[in-house]
């Protein structure tokens, strides 16, 4: 591992481009990037992921230090996801001289344009979705066309750890997957890492961010056989989205590219990774489509493990609606708990066109009497630990990182 330590030069160098408002990477990482760019001193860049622009104008701008350089930028999306109408890149407009070294390709997968960009690639920047499968996708698509050599930079390669998520891991994963001498910028200091962890019982809401380098790069190691082999077996991994972001179109295009590099084994098992990926989304679809079914619902135990239930329904969203609970001893809980109303079953009105499912909450001295008394009532009943374990748990790992918004960085 190289600790990168900027000089006075590579300061200077990026200060004449210091405010970028809208940029998605922060003056240290930058800072990184800028460093790298000025001792490599690389004839083609490719940069994947251009969002605002902030690291297209970093990189054209230490580009100005060294001559005969082209960068190629590529975006799946031609217009920010801010809503503003901007179109990808835009930072870029304000540096109008620092243009004539730029290509843009928006609104198309990589492996639309490598084709036009060519080979020869000797610096990238990868900072795609962060979810898998993107940058494992985008690192695939565009292997044949880099150099032997290529120093390949992954960004935010500590955003699972800035949001407490684990989706957001692709470029962590493949920055250290990836055979080859790794690059860094200086660790965090003992005094504000410890500064953070301190905190961590104090206040809930610590905040990791930049606890550890969200930046580094790679020298790719061509001598290995295992780069392409590296990210086809991270694809494994159950996929984030499947449908919104990838779909059957772009696998189709990204399965007749690969193709024309990769043999026939790497083939067979990129066709079985993708099968068993849609077979899962399928599997949680029909999740999704089961707990909607789930109405009326009814939580049966008013006690503390049946309001952890409820809230635990409510931050999560989960697609059905309780209407109150039910319990043996109604008068020791009130009319109404966490605002929802408390009746004994046997005093609850049933609509004959409804058929009330049942949560089983109810301490384990009552359990059981509880299921008999929710069958004699002909509802049906389900225990929370096994429904949260086959249905609930599964449906949130590939749905919850929609809550975030993870463009708003």
């Amino acid at each position: 591992m190289r600790f990168i330590e900027s000089t006075q030069n590579e300061r200077d160098v990026l200060e004449r481009v210091q405010t970028l408002s809208g940029s998605l990477m922060t003056f240290d990482e930058r800072l990184f990037l800028t460093a790298l760019l000025l001792r490599e001193k690389p004839k083609k860049i490719l940069e994947l992921g251009v969002a605002a622009g902030g690291s297209s104008v970093t990189i054209l701008n230490a580009m100005q230090e060294f001559h005969d350089s082209q960068l190629h930028s590529v975006d799946i999306q031609e217009f920010f996801w801010d809503g503003s109408g901007r179109r990808m890149g835009y930072l870029v407009d304000d540096y109008p001289e620092l243009k004539r070294n730029w290509d843009l390709y928006t609104g198309n997968l990589p492996c639309q344009v490598m084709e036009r960009i060519g080979g020869g690639i000797d610096f990238c920047l990868l900072d795609t979705m962060h979810i898998l499968p993107g940058e494992f996708l985008d690192f695939l698509s565009i292997l044949p066309y880099l150099s032997d050599d290529c120093m390949v930079v992954f960004h935010d390669t500590e955003l699972h750890v800035q949001n407490d998520n684990d989706f957001f891991k692709t470029t962590n994963l493949l920055l250290n997957a990836l055979p080859g001498e790794k690059f860094s910028p200086p660790l965090v200091g003992k005094a504000a890492f410890n500064g953070v962890i301190d905190s961590f019982a104090f206040n809930a809401e610590v905040n990791y961010k930049h606890l550890f380098p969200n930046i580094g790069g790679v020298r790719l190691n061509r001598s290995s056989n295992d780069l392409a082999w590296s990210a086809l077996s991270m694809l494994t991994m159950q996929w984030n989205t499947y449908y919104d972001f990838i779909g059957e179109h772009e696998i189709d295009l990204l399965r007749r590219h690969f193709s024309r590099f990769y043999d026939q084994p790497f083939m067979a098992l990129f066709n079985q990774i993708v099968t068993y990926q849609r077979h899962v989304f399928d599997r949680y679809r029909n999740m999704r489509q089961f707990m909607e079914s789930l109405n009326p619902v009814y939580i049966f135990g008013a006690n503390q493990r049946g309001e952890e239930f409820l809230e635990f329904c409510r931050r999560h969203s989960l697609p059905f609606e309780v209407k109150g609970f039910f319990d043996m001893h109604p008068d020791k809980h009130g009319k109404a708990v966490s605002g929802l109303p408390v009746t004994a079953p046997f005093e609850a009105q049933k609509s004959k066109k409804s058929h009330p499912y049942v949560f089983l909450t109810a301490d384990d001295s009552e359990k059981w009497d509880a299921l008999t008394i929710a069958k004699t009532l002909n509802y049906t009943p389900m225990f929370c630990a096994q429904f949260l374990w086959v249905c609930v748990l599964p449906y949130i790992l590939h749905n919850d990182f929609y809550k975030f918004d993870i463009y708003s960085r």
